[in-house]
């Protein structure tokens, strides 16, 4: 198959690699498993981009994931390295609280501090355990705290205790209301 690839042919092809231009590879093993696959020079050394799997990336995506390597590449950065720190830039709230706590289990006088930041986090802090860092606002948290403050869930001496993790984490990012209200 010489040029460029269509749907039809990336999904009937035999084991081989297959170009369809602009460093975009289809490679498919002979066990019939198809890949995408972006080559490309680096610091004069030739290097391949995993773009995904065929039966999950469309040939228009994986061309789409292509040329957005290829600036990336063009403004001499390595597109490999870029996605990793931005895939690693994802990590959610739960990811740091239990980052967080391990880092910090060692200074605690026993099990049960442990047990209570554990629980704080996974129960107190459930509702945004799964969302990433960077969209939690300041709206996001005083939502989880609000609750907390009027009901005296967390006794009034812990409340110290956390408050420098708390206010780390809402002022990582303003809420939408204060950004818009910032741009009047």
């Amino acid at each position: 198959m010489a040029g460029k690839l269509t749907a039809r042919g990336a999904a009937t092809t035999k084991s081989g690699q297959y170009s369809d231009g602009g460093g975009l590879y289809l490679i498919v093993a002979p066990s019939g498993a198809r890949k995408w696959v972006f080559r490309f020079t680096f610091g004069s050394k030739i290097k391949m981009m995993g773009l995904g799997s065929a039966d999950v990336v469309s040939l228009a995506k994986a061309r789409a994931l292509r040329d957005d390597a290829r600036q990336i590449a063009a403004a001499g950065k390595n597109p490999i390295e870029e996605r990793t720190a931005t895939r690693e830039g994802k990590l959610t709230f739960g990811q740091c609280a239990d980052r967080y706590i391990k880092t910090k289990e060692g200074g605690w006088r026993n099990e049960k501090h442990r047990w209570q930041w554990r629980h704080t986090f996974e129960v107190y802090a459930a509702p945004i355990r799964a969302k990433p860092v960077d969209e939690i606002d300041t709206a996001d948290v005083l939502a989880l705290l609000q609750p907390l403050w009027s009901a005296d869930t967390i006794p009034p001496c812990r409340i110290p205790t956390f408050r420098p993790f708390w206010l780390g984490c809402a002022n990582a990012r303003p809420s939408a209301a204060s950004r818009s209200n910032s741009r009047s």
